[in-house]
């Protein structure tokens, strides 16, 4: 398996909300409570169709901070998809020829 660390560029990302709809589901147990057991909102990262990477509190998901675009890759030319492992605190991104990459997701300045 080839892993590569891959930076987010500065680029800016233009977001209309209707575009970065990323799925997300949530099994948390408290039956639609979208906050964390200290009562603060869950945030989500998303995957834009343009390989932007995007941020948003799940009980906002149209309202959303730009962290920057993919780039980097090595082999492939974009990333289908993206998993958070809370194993190590890390969100890493699949290519669309098989790389997996993990992605800095602080926000670009």
């Amino acid at each position: 398996m080839r892993t590569r660390k891959t930076a987010v560029a500065a680029v800016p990302v233009a977001v209309v909300a209707g575009l970065s709809a990323p799925a997300l589901a949530s099994a948390d147990g408290r039956h639609g409570h979208n906050t964390d057991h200290r009562g603060q909102a869950l945030t989500a990262i998303g995957l834009t169709a343009d390989q932007g990477l995007v941020e948003f509190t799940v009980d906002r998901p149209a309202k959303t901070m730009t962290i920057g675009k993919v780039s980097g890759l090595r082999g492939d030319t974009k990333v289908v998809g993206i998993d958070f492992r809370v194993q190590n605190e890390r969100l890493y991104g699949v290519g669309d020829k098989g790389g997996i990459y993990t992605l800095n997701t602080e926000a670009s300045p």
